[in-house]
């Protein structure tokens, strides 16, 4: 039998056009089965999820750190398809640290995979833009386009030069490759034991990155005695954290104190006389009373002082010393300086303490 006869049919019964057409009617149908299902070349299927997955970029170069922005499009080991959601930055020993969180599209309720991989923390990624290109290590997985981070108050206690004491000030805001993290909420200065510098206590809002239960800024905890350490005025400086969660509560306290001075330091002690550092008073005489002694050349005085004090601590101090009976407090202007024994709290008044102190 002929496969095509002189009618054109296929063994005598079928057109040979007629089946060409069924032929194409049926690949088109399973092309489309195909795409439907998933085929066609390994394609995603079924309804779609987004995954927050949290990068840690480690200690990069600032110059590098500053090309990293919330929107960036970016590349995952190779895949395509990533988004920067969010982004936190602190400073770093050699350089800056740095932690984001990107977007993923995957199947719902499939394994996030990444260029065939499934994403799992601990799993090193390269991470690649127009801008930049970086090894990260997989944090966290979450459904949270935006990173833990918040401001907690915090008290640091450092040793600054007085020129960078001067350049502080309350309301600044302290940046890390063009990102906040921290202001300075107010700031107390207090002269320090080596000539030229200054105790600084920094009343700070900082950016802190919640891990569990902990808090940390950077890969500090910020626990009291940890050391923070945040580029300010031009240099990087290094504070211990004397309190989580509050202020440095600055209160001015009336003293009585008494001490034995030169006698010409004695006479050049006036009323209305100001203890100044770092442009700020932090304690003025409000009374003075100067009295004989067994050496001609030596007078003992008393006095009323109104100090700028720090309660923080649970005990008001007068920057590291406690103001307690018997403290030696410093007292400094452009013309004498001299030290006197704190007698009482409270009162400035010094008829209730020349007899009875």
């Amino acid at each position: 039998m002929e496969i095509i006869d002189k009618q054109g049919r296929l063994f005598g019964t079928v057109n040979v056009v007629d089946a060409l057409v069924v032929l194409l009617v049926l690949a088109v149908g399973v092309a489309g089965v195909a795409l439907v299902v998933g085929g066609g070349g390994g394609g995603p299927s079924g309804p779609m999820e987004t995954k927050y997955v949290t990068l840690d970029l480690g200690s990069q170069p600032e110059f590098v750190i500053e090309q990293v922005d919330t929107g960036d499009n970016v590349t995952l080991d190779g895949s395509k398809g990533a988004t920067v959601t969010d982004t936190y930055f602190t400073p770093a020993a050699n350089g800056t640290s740095g932690v984001v969180r990107v977007n993923v599209t995957h199947v719902a309720n499939a394994t996030l995979s990444v260029a065939g991989e499934p994403v799992r923390i601990g799993r090193q990624l390269g991470v690649t833009s127009d801008a930049y290109a970086l090894n990260a290590t997989v944090r966290d997985v979450g459904e949270n386009a935006e990173l833990p981070v918040t401001d907690r108050r915090t008290v640091l206690r450092g040793t600054v030069t007085d020129a960078v004491a001067n350049r502080i000030s309350a309301g600044q805001e302290i940046r890390v490759a063009g990102n906040r993290v921290a202001t300075v909420e107010d700031v107390a200065a207090y002269n320090a034991d080596t000539q030229g510098q200054r105790t600084l206590y920094l009343d700070a809002s900082v950016r802190t990155y919640a891990s569990g239960d902990t808090a940390r800024f950077g890969e500090t905890r910020v626990e009291t005695g940890q050391t923070v350490t945040l580029p300010i005025a031009g240099t990087r400086f290094s504070g211990t954290i004397d309190r989580v969660g509050g202020g440095f509560d600055q209160v001015t306290e009336s003293v009585l104190t008494s001490g034995v001075v030169p006698a010409d330091v004695a006479r050049q002690i006036e009323t209305g006389d100001s203890y100044e550092v770092a442009g700020q008073d932090i304690a003025t005489v409000e009374n003075v009373t100067a009295y004989d002694t067994d050496n001609p050349d030596r007078k003992r005085v008393y006095l009323g002082i109104s100090v700028e004090t720090l309660g923080h601590s649970g005990e008001l101090q007068f920057g590291p010393r406690s103001l307690q009976r018997g403290t030696t407090l410093p007292f400094r202007t452009d013309r004498y300086e001299f030290e006197s024994e704190l007698l009482r709290r409270g009162t400035a008044d010094l008829q209730s303490t020349t007899e009875d102190a």
